[in-house]
């Protein structure tokens, strides 16, 4: 909700509070900067705390950060707009990744290509409620911000309810009772009998992979980020380790092949993402949809824009129980540089004339549809299934890390960027042209070097990084 939260208050900001253009986008990209925070802190959580404890403290920084906003006084000083953004942002950082480990941990194989995707869908579903709830409350940012608080605390009840800890997690620290509990849980299958044959396999087999990943490449006393940071050991006896030792028991784990190779390839495919224009359009929608051309209330196009993308992340959540992410992705990208191309065309040749006014519409529609079924989904869902489970808090945090820094430059500097290309002309399809020329080029990457996940365990991913060889992986054969 807070990505989407600029796109409904913006106006209102600039036309009653006075807020600059700089002041306008820095307001609008500072949530991108502050999640990176949000994800520095969520590794050490996840690998300290746990998954179900770290979905818990993650919606506080939320409820803090809307109240700023609900409760700033008119107009609005500068100051409270910015921490509310802060802490909003470092509650979105913290929200990008536990729920992804989560959920590629308690997952059957067969399930979790289609349940790891479920945590950017419901970031969909967010900025498409608080669309609906700009539409509804119009020239009222303030009452926006206090409706956004009941979805944080509503979901820190759920999670007290309803939740238990991830049996994985629980291994990795040695208490194979309550991952016993939590996998009986997981399955369905009450406390107190005893598990089903097949069940119990499964069990016994996650146990000793747990065991074998402990035994290998990562030491002991780095087994969690936090331990790099405090120096308390979790499997080892032994902490008299100088920190230069442990910074280089650290950097171990960039060498392993299961750790940088998919870290690089994340990396990468955030990178077509964001510059592709997803995060900018979420931010800049009505006045995106404005510059488009649309010739529509700017608030309904965008709540129409909202649901397209939530139906097609829901659509593609499906598909990806039958069909793998590189087909996904390809198609995805491939209709990102159709769409957006077509509709820099469009401004470049366009005199105005109603009759092909609802093009610019149209395309737009096209090119959400198609980014919310790839590009805007894929790389959410691959933290819950690219690191293996020992360093998921660790390349999660750090992959997380990084889209939100490359989703601030892209929001941050749009405004100027768009103003550069379009000069002293009302419209130009300058920007649209560079949005399709990225999404080329990530289709081309995800063709290349994005790896199949589809029906395979988190153990048999994990193998073929360390152990594929090069051409294989990288081109992924």
């Amino acid at each position: 909700m807070s990505l989407g939260f600029p796109s409904v208050s913006l106006d209102e900001l600039e036309d009653v509070d006075k807020l600059s253009e700089d002041e306008s986008s820095w307001f609008a990209s500072m949530l991108s900067v502050a999640t990176i925070f949000g994800c520095l802190a969520c590794g050490p959580l996840l690998d300290w705390l746990g998954r179900r404890k770290t979905l818990i403290i993650m919606n506080i920084p939320f409820i803090i950060g809307w109240t700023i906003l609900c409760v700033a006084p008119s107009p609005a000083p500068l100051y409270m707009l910015y921490i509310g953004r802060v802490l909003t942002g470092i509650g979105s950082g913290m929200v990008s990744i536990p729920a992804c480990v989560y959920i590629g941990e308690m997952a059957t194989d067969r399930l979790r290509g289609v349940l790891v995707t479920w945590p950017s869908i419901c970031m969909s579903i967010g900025v498409f409620l608080i669309y609906v709830i700009g539409l509804g409350i119009k020239s009222n940012w303030r009452l926006v911000a206090g409706v956004s608080i009941s979805i944080p605390v509503v979901t820190i009840t759920l999670i007290f309810i309803f939740l238990k800890e991830s049996p994985k997690w629980l291994l990795t620290r040695g208490r194979i009772q309550e991952a016993e509990i939590s996998f009986k849980w997981i399955r369905q299958v009450d406390e107190n009998e005893k598990m089903p044959v097949e069940i119990r396999e499964e069990f016994e087999r996650l146990l000793e992979v747990t065991n074998k990943i402990n035994e290998e490449s990562i030491p002991p006393q780095i087994s969690t980020i936090s331990n790099v940071m405090e120096g308390k050991p979790t499997f080892s006896l032994n902490p008299k380790q100088t920190f230069c030792q442990r910074l280089s028991n650290f950097g171990r784990i960039f060498k392993r092949p299961d750790f940088w190779k998919p870290l690089l390839i994340h990396n990468l495919y955030f990178f077509f993402m964001q510059f592709g224009g997803i995060q900018v359009v979420q931010s800049y929608a009505a006045d995106i949809l404005e510059s488009a051309g649309v010739r529509m209330d700017a608030y309904i196009a965008s709540v129409i824009l909202g649901a397209v993308q939530v139906l097609g992340g829901v659509a593609a959540s499906i598909a990806f129980n039958k069909c793998g992410r590189r087909p996904i992705s390809i198609i995805s990208g491939a209709g990102m540089t159709l769409t957006m191309v077509g509709l820099g065309v469009y401004l470049e040749v366009s005199d105005g004339s109603e009759d092909l006014a609802s093009i610019p519409l149209i395309l737009m529609i096209g090119y959400i549809a198609l980014e919310a079924v790839g590009f805007n989904l894929i790389p959410w869902g691959l933290l819950g299934e690219l690191y293996p489970t020992k360093v998921a808090g660790i390349g999660g945090g750090i992959t997380a890390c990084m889209a939100n820094l490359m989703g601030f430059a892209a929001i941050k500097f749009y405004p100027g960027f768009e103003s550069y290309l379009r000069g002293d002309q009302p419209r130009d399809g300058g920007v649209f042209f560079f949005f399709g020329g990225v999404a080329c080029v990530g289709t081309v990457f995800v063709f290349l070097f994005l790896p199949e996940t589809f029906r395979k365990s988190l153990q048999e991913i994990s193998q073929e990084f360390r152990h594929g060889s090069t051409k294989k992986r990288l081109l992924c054969c």
